[in-house]
Formats: structure tokens, sequence, C-alpha cells
């Protein structure tokens, strides 16, 4: 069986490495990404006195015993920092002196030169001389691996001050604007000179350790990741490797199906669940989906790649797109109508309207929300309206991220309430601070025999994408306290999805479903696939015999207007 595609057991694939930010300092973290590195360092860059150093140092400060250390410590300085080194580090002179009288407290020599400096050495002499902020760090033992393996994959060891303010994504640059760390001066204890009663202390080499980091971080840390040594070594690494070395970019495949797990736990839609529909609806690589029906009007797709969200395992997404000779509001009119829906969509039921929830913005970064409209109950029936003459999308601006939609823009005035939300309040916020109108539905499904009904607690919501000019309307399910048990002989299914109206012209639309769909139960995927790959021919059959009934009506709008409300809440914005 093939492993999904957010299982971190699976072995990684070249594809996942551009979803990750990866965290200098978690490199030396892990024992075999620090191995990675060191031997890349000495095979590749020919630089492996940075690497031995390192590995020196975590060494060094396991020592107990302050004789044994001293010893250890002078070895080093011979190694490192002696002029007649083979493996000398680019260190300015009082670094070297520092050091120099720790180890040979009572020496008549004298003191060590300075050597020519290199590129690497002229860069941290600046950085040092500079207001830039060095802090101490210190690696990890490499003979044992490490068991920090959040889903952060920040990876900092204790007592280590972070040098990742920066990431794989913006590696020339040591820190940003918010951090706080001291200067090496500043940050390092002071390392006690010749008389003092402290022999050796554990901290020696901590300012060295910083700027040798420095130095690898600035030089050699972007090209270790884009090298085929990493791409290789990765290749026979586990995903939950990257997460803990990095951490998911946001927006990234990876990062919104993690999410998922958790946004079926809120009843409403977020942009977040809209970022992630848009993206699988614009997506039609032939490496990620699979062709499973096609005529000139139609196409069904299954995903090739399978996902775990929560209890469902291994599944996959399908979508279909299908034309009709028919504008996109003519499209919505008749699709969101509930008589239409018995009619079309052949399994389903019973719709029973559990809530509705108004759309919901932050205030600041505190957990109060405040409310855009006046609330609407689900026993309130909206009023006829008609749609035949509407515009194709909401009046827009190209700046905002997110606009108002008052109902006089979409002319549809379907309920008394409209969108008080401006243009001033809505432009700057992101996915995690609003929760969109959205409307709760129970639904039930008949299934052929000898298949149970399946019941879904579904939450709908729809706004208008201005990048791409299409309508969507998100469908999922969640939890929710209102929904009834389900009944006898019913099985509680669950599902995440939604649907695509983009207008190719004026009489012309581009209509699109795509869902994740778990039925439970024991039904064979072959039974399964081969419903799904029915179901858009079903819809572009069905679906236009409605729509040239729904003409001769005028495309009226008797109730269920529901989902109507939801686009005129959320309104247009760019995703």
């Amino acid at each position: 069986m093939v492993a999904s595609f957010n299982d971190k057991k699976r072995i990684i694939v070249p594809d996942d490495i551009s979803q990750f930010d990866i965290h200098f300092e978690a490199i030396f973290d892990h024992a075999e990404t620090f191995a990675c590195f060191t031997n890349y360092l000495s095979n590749q860059c020919l630089n492996s006195e940075c690497s031995d150093f390192l590995q020196s140092v975590n060494e060094f400060r396991k020592i107990k015993h302050e004789r044994k250390r001293l010893q250890m410590a002078t070895k080093m300085y011979e190694k490192f920092m002696a002029d007649a080194s083979n493996s000398q580090l680019n260190l300015r002179n009082d670094f070297k002196m520092r050091i120099y009288k720790v180890v040979y407290p009572n020496s008549q020599q004298m003191a060590p030169s300075n050597s020519g400096a290199s590129l690497d050495q002229f860069s941290v002499n600046e950085q040092i001389h500079s207001d830039v902020q060095l802090p101490t760090v210190k690696t990890a033992n490499k003979n044992t691996q490490s068991s920090r393996s959040n889903s952060s994959g920040s990876g900092a060891g204790v007592g280590r001050n972070s040098l990742d303010s920066t990431s794989s994504s913006s590696s020339n640059s040591l820190t940003n604007g918010s951090a706080t760390a001291t200067s090496l001066e500043a940050n390092s204890s002071p390392i006690p000179l010749h008389g003092s009663t402290v022999t050796c202390p554990k901290n020696l080499f901590d300012e060295v350790e910083s700027l040798v980091l420095l130095q690898l971080k600035e030089n050699h840390f972007a090209a270790f990741l884009s090298s085929e040594h990493f791409k290789n070594f990765l290749k026979k690494q586990p995903l939950q490797l990257l997460y803990e070395i990095g951490s998911l970019k946001s927006d990234s495949l990876l990062q919104f199906v993690e999410s998922l797990s958790e946004t079926m736990k809120c009843e409403n839609f977020t942009l977040h669940d809209f970022r992630f529909i848009k993206k699988q609806f614009s997506n039609y690589e032939p490496d990620e989906w699979e062709i499973i029906g096609s005529s000139q009007h139609h196409k069904c797709y299954m995903s090739k790649r399978t996902y775990d969200m929560g209890e469902s395992v291994g599944l996959s997404f399908f979508k279909f797109d299908v034309t009709f000779p028919f504008s996109a509001k003519q499209v919505m009119n008749t699709f969101f109508e509930q008589e239409y829906r018995y009619e079309y969509d052949g399994e389903l039921n019973r719709i029973e309207q559990l809530a509705y929830y108004e759309k919901k913005i932050s205030n600041n970064n505190n957990n109060h929300w405040n409310s855009t409209t006046n609330s609407v109950s689900p026993q309130q029936q909206p009023q006829q309206s008609q749609h035949s003459s509407t515009p194709s999308s909401p009046t827009t601006s190209n700046s905002p991220s997110l606009l108002s939609s008052p109902s006089h823009t979409l002319n549809h005035p379907s309920t008394s309430t409209t969108s008080t939300t401006t243009t001033s309040t809505t432009s700057h916020v992101n996915a995690t601070s609003i929760l969109l109108a959205t409307s709760l539905t129970q639904e039930i499904y008949k299934l052929v025999w000898p298949f149970s009904p399946r019941d879904f607690i579904v939450s709908s919501s729809g706004l208008y994408d201005l990048g791409t000019k299409t309508y969507l309307m998100g469908k999922k399910s969640c939890l929710s306290e209102k929904a009834k048990k389900p009944e006898k002989n019913v099985v509680r299914a669950f599902s995440f999805g939604g649907w695509a109206f983009k207008e190719i012209d004026d009489k012309t639309t581009q209509y699109s479903q795509m869902f994740y769909m778990d039925l439970k139960g024991n039904i064979p995927k072959p039974i399964i696939k081969s419903i799904l790959k029915d179901r858009a021919k079903h819809f572009m059959k069905v679906g236009t015999k409605f729509l040239k009934l729904n003409e001769k009506r005028g495309f009226i709008c008797n109730q269920d207007n529901f989902m109507w409300k939801t686009i005129e809440e959320n309104g247009a914005m760019y995703l």
C-alpha cells in the first residue's frame, strides 16, 4: 500500500524539500544531518577544520575534570589556532590570545601572530565590529539521535541561544529585526586569564564556536541545502526528519493538509480552508491527477496522492469539470436551490438546516470576535429574488486582500441584512484572524443496497476569488453540538471540498466539484471510484435539464438561500 502524502513515516521525495524552511541550528541537533553536513564540508568544500572544531568543542564540554579539560583545550589550540597548524581557523589575534593565555598561563613564548585573513575572516570581522548580535551556540552530541521531533522543527538544545533568526529561505542574513541576543563579548561569560583560580572554563571556546557557526551559515549553508549531497541523503530518510530540522512553509500543500484535521473541529470556514480548496481546483499536474472519465463537455479526475486527515486514512481527492451553456449566476442559482438539489444529486435524501454563523473578525491578538452582521435564524427563509440580469462578479478593487461585498454589488438582495465590513477593517486580515459566514446543515445520502445511508454534518461557505475570477462554495464536515446523532443503521461519514463556478463568457460556465470523502464502513474502493466516475456525466446530463427548467421560471430562488447569503456576506477577496 502506498503511503499517504502526509504520512511522516514515508520516504522523502524531492517535492517535499521545497515545502520546508530548514533551520541551520537544527542541523547540528540531529546526528545524521550533522554527519551529512560535516561530510559535505570535508568532501565538497575541502573545509574540514570547521566541522572538526565543532566536534571537538562538543567533546570538550563533556569533560568534567579540570586538568583533563585543560589538556584537551591545549590540543585544540595547537590544532586549530597555532600558527604552524594545518587546520588553523581564521580568527582575530585577540581571540587566539585569550585562549593562549589560558592553555599556557606561564609561557614566555611569543604571542600568536595574526595570520593572513581570508574572505571568510573578513566577513566575520566586519560582523563582530558592527551592531550584529552573535549568540553563543552549543552543538549536539553526534553519537546520540535527537529526540526533539516536534512539528515546529526548531530543535534547539537546552542552553543554546539560537543562530536561527533566519532559516533556509533567507540564509544570507544573520539576524532579523526582532533578535534580542547580546553581542559576543556581552553574551559569553568572561574567560579567566592568567592567575584565575579556574584553570579551564567550559565556555573557553564559546566565542570561537559562534564565529565558526557564523562562517558556516553565511558561506556554506545555502549551498549545502541545494547540493546533490544533501538531496541524496534525504532520499533515504523519513518525512519526519524534515519536521525535525525545519518548519513547514505557510501555504505549502503539506501545511494545508496538516491543518485540516484541526479545521474540521471548527464549524466556520476560514480563509485557510479556501486557499487549500483553490490550490486543489487549480492543480491539474498529470503526475498528481489521473483522468478517470471524460467527454467533450466534462472531465473527471482522481488524485494519485492519498491523504490522512484525522481518522480518515489513505484516501484520495476526486474532482470533475463540467461546462454549461449558462452564466455563472444562473448555474449557481439552480444548484443552490434545494428543490433542484434533491433531483440532480440523486443520492441526497434529506437536508436539515442547523444554524447560520455570521462572519467574525478578531480584535488584534486577543480571542474576542466581532460579528459583522445581524444574526439570521435557520427558520427565517429569504425572500424571492430575480437573478437573470445580475453581473458576473462583485465590484472589486486592486489593493486589498479582502473586500466587503454589500448585496447591491451582487444584485442579489436575498436577505434583509448586508455586510457592514469596510475595506479599511479587512484589507490586512489573514487566514487565522477571520471566521467566514457559514451555513450548517445535516444531510443524509442513501446509497445503493446493500450499503447503509450516510450522514454528513456539512459546513458551507461561499466567496468570490478575485485572483481567478471564480465563485467558490466550500463544503466540509465538522463537529457540532447542534447535530443530531445518526439514526439507526445510518453511518456518519466525512468529506472536505467544494464547488467552483468560473464564467468563461456571458453564456458559458465551467462548474467544478472537488471532494475528499470518507464514506466509512467497508465499501470497496473500486465501487467508490466507479460511483465518482459516473458522477460528472450525471451532473452534466441532469444539471442541463434543470438549468433549462429553471430558465423557464426566470431563475427565481424560492428557498434555501443560505449559501447565497454566505457569498453576500463574505464578499470578494484575493486568496
